[in-house]
């Protein structure tokens, strides 16, 4: 008998039981159980913090960048919530003060390719009141900042984001109504066009060289707008409505610069951002050219530590040399970081932690070093009248100390080998004795990556969902495709299930047919939408908006 590192009596008498099960089975359970001990948690590695001197002045609602090897700090409030000229940057040990032209807190700030920093807009008063069209550079060769011009329309908590072709898409607001508009790199702003909702410092996320969408689950009033969560607004075209989005919220504010993980030559536009559904759980999700899906992981994303809830922010900082993205997060005693090496499939999650005696203040824009570690200026722990001026740098390291390093990747290396012969056993038998199976049903089981442009093309083009007794079946057989992988690909790539992803159609149909027809009867409407009765429409369509149909329409009616 084999001798087992834990409690041998225990063991023992498991084993002498296993024996004398079928082999199959005591695979099978051999598996579970290497899954569950190498799965049951993600792995845990204990921060290194480094702090540095700090800063000449206390700020919070400050812009921080990482420019050839200086971090540089811009604006923001300092003690008594009061706005701040001041700037600085930390080269030789030591912080040098500048001063801005504009005061600009909460402000918008985004590194041009020409290497200078644009800065834009903030709030006018202390308190972080009102909002600001001012707008300049900041220098890194020279260190002098430069007004130039203001924004097109005054804002506070917008966001920015860079095309390749250099303008700068603008959208987001505070306490005011919002419109896109853009840089256009010769010094002034132009006018895009409204957005269908507001929101507060919003994800603008690049879907092609020329297009962006934005999105957010925060109003610009700070409240959280479930009704319009699923909006998505794009640069070019109307808003558009995603699925995944009525399930998983952009909770957080945006950071400049953050979550790409793409490749801009070849046209591939990848971030990863962090989601909450409205259960509380948070998931990494994948949007790749504006099509969203979430990211299967080797763990799930710890929801606690030490017993506390972890709050994460949804932002993602991206070391692209390791190939890691990192999510950061805290209770009430321990500073968080989830690490994600997208690289592998499923992605590797390792959770970093501090000490709970180290205490870092909450702080809108960390950043990453060209080392990979991360840098926390300032900040605040309970109120914005008292900002704080310390400076971290947070080591993030290999994911497990080399004295438990070995026993782990084994344990795991021996899970996946047979989490990987048991499946494909059992398929491989599966398939000799489906007579119906096809080889080009096998071919798009296994091979995904174009099946929901497939998807999308069909339901655009034939508008299946416009019949009300449509089954999952019938459109799998229009695809020739099983209905089972056709529900496991909707829920991977939209977080939600067949019927909720045809309703998501019928209800954009619906819509549609308001908005040219603002007489039509409701019930014809549901009917011509795909709905078999009044209530089914009622039902889903309060659901996806938040509003019932005439509600909607007055409100659409309103904006327009």
């Amino acid at each position: 008998m084999p001798t087992f590192p834990c409690d041998d009596i225990v063991f023992s008498s498991a084993y002498a039981y296993l024996c004398n099960m079928k082999r199959l089975y005591l695979i099978i359970l051999i598996n579970s159980i290497l899954l569950i001990s190498a799965q049951a948690s993600c792995p845990l590695v204990k921060l290194e913090i480094e702090r540095l001197p700090d800063m000449n002045v206390a700020r919070a609602g400050h812009n921080t960048f990482c420019i050839d090897g200086e971090i540089v700090v811009m604006g923001g409030h300092t003690t008594g919530f009061k706005p701040t000229l001041s700037a600085e940057y930390f080269a030789k040990g030591k912080w040098h003060t500048m001063n801005m032209v504009y005061e600009h807190d909460n402000a918008t700030a985004v590194q041009l390719p020409s290497g200078k920093v644009l800065i834009v807009g903030g709030s006018e008063k202390p308190l972080g009141i009102g909002q600001t069209f001012p707008s300049e550079f900041y220098d890194p060769t020279t260190h002098t900042f430069e007004g130039f011009g203001c924004l097109y329309r005054k804002r506070a908590l917008a966001s920015a984001a860079i095309l390749p072709d250099g303008r700068t898409v603008i959208a987001g607001n505070w306490y005011r109504s919002d419109m896109i508009e853009c840089f256009n790199g010769k010094n002034s702003f132009d006018s895009i066009k409204p957005t269908a909702t507001s929101r507060a410092k919003p994800a603008i996320l690049l879907t092609a060289p020329d297009d962006a969408i934005i999105m957010g689950y925060t109003n610009s009033w700070g409240k959280h707008y479930p009704d319009s969560a699923a909006i998505v607004d794009r640069l070019r075209g109307d808003a558009v409505h995603i699925s995944l989005l009525r399930h998983w919220h952009f909770d957080d504010s945006w950071i400049e610069g953050s979550s790409f993980i793409g490749d801009e030559s070849r046209a591939q536009f990848t971030y990863l951002l962090g989601m909450k559904n409205d259960q509380g759980a948070t998931r990494i999700v994948r949007v790749h050219n504006g099509e969203f899906s979430l990211l299967p992981t080797d763990h799930p994303v710890p929801s606690t530590f030490n017993g506390e809830k972890i709050v994460y922010m949804g932002c993602t900082l991206v070391d692209r040399n390791a190939k890691r993205a990192y999510l950061i997060g805290s209770t009430s005693k321990n500073f968080l970081i989830l690490a994600i090496g997208y690289a592998h499939s499923p992605a590797a999650l390792t959770l970093y932690y501090t000490d709970s005696k180290i205490r870092i203040p909450i702080t809108f824009i960390p950043v990453i070093t060209p080392e990979g570690n991360i840098v926390i200026t300032g900040g605040i722990f309970n109120s914005n009248f008292y900002p704080e001026s310390s400076v971290f740098v947070l080591h993030t390291g290999t994911p497990f100390s080399a004295a438990t390093a070995g026993w782990r990747i084994m344990m795991w290396a021996l899970a996946a080998l047979i989490a990987t012969a048991v499946p494909v056993a059992w398929w491989q038998w599966r398939n000799r004795s489906r007579a119906t199976s096809s080889p080009a049903q096998d071919a798009d089981a296994t091979c995904d990556d174009n099946l929901m442009d497939r998807v999308t093309q069909l339901m655009e083009t034939e508008r299946p969902y416009l019949r009300s007794d449509l089954k999952v079946a019938d459109v799998a057989a229009m695809l020739s495709m099983s209905g089972r992988n056709l529900s496991e690909a909707i829920k991977t790539h939209h977080g939600c299930s067949f019927t909720q992803f045809v309703n998501d159609y019928r209800i954009r149909y619906a819509q549609q047919l308001l908005t040219d027809n603002p007489e039509i009867k409701i019930s014809a409407v549901a009917l011509e939408s795909g709905f078999a009765n009044d209530t089914s429409f009622f039902r889903t369509f309060k659901t996806h908006t938040g509003m019932t149909p005439k509600e909607w329409l007055s409100r659409r009616q309103i904006h327009d």
